[in-house]
């Protein structure tokens, strides 16, 4: 057992997976589109990220970002590479980052029918974009939502704002409110 866990470890440092993405449910969707910064392993579906969430006990921080959006890279830039900040969303959440302004096609099965103006969401950003407005009730980013798999929020919103502290104790509350 003990040399196929460690072939396994082997094959995925090769392959780009890392051991925590082992422990993270399932291959991400989209993960040819996307990349978390600064090593991070996440979701770039909602229903993905969610499902994650529920097997793996952790509440799920869900990043409604743009890949055009300055503020997001900023957030990423200077408050995710927080050193206390990067170890809380490495080990106590579920990532699931949402690009509202991707062009990329959904695949078949993803795509569905908009609640608020019944067309067909065909691609990645405009589903992520209604699932903003349709659950969250806005559409700006960077825009972030703690959330258990439920879909119950665990935290206020927290939206562009560089204070490290700040966002540390958004990430505090979302995970005393999931216990």
């Amino acid at each position: 057992m003990r040399i196929f866990l460690t072939l396994l470890i082997c094959f995925c440092s090769i392959s780009g997976f890392s051991q925590d993405q082992l422990e993270q449910c399932t291959t991400p969707i989209y993960d040819e589109y996307f990349h978390l910064p600064h090593g991070l392993n996440g979701y770039f579906d909602f229903e993905q990220g969610l499902a994650c969430s529920k097997e793996s006990n952790k509440p799920n921080l869900v990043c409604f970002v743009g890949h055009l959006s300055v503020n997001s890279r900023k957030m990423e830039a200077y408050v995710w590479s927080d050193p206390e900040i990067l170890k809380l969303l490495r080990e106590k959440f579920i990532i699931t980052a949402l690009y509202t302004d991707d062009k990329s096609q959904l695949l078949q099965e993803k795509q569905i029918k908009s609640k608020i103006n019944g067309k067909l969401l065909k691609r990645i950003g405009d589903k992520a974009l209604y699932y903003q407005e349709l659950k969250f009730k806005g559409n700006s980013q960077p825009a972030y939502f703690i959330m258990n798999s439920k879909e119950e929020l665990l935290a206020e919103p927290y939206f562009y704002d560089l204070s490290i502290d700040s966002y540390k104790k958004f990430l505090e509350k979302g995970l005393k409110n999931f216990k």
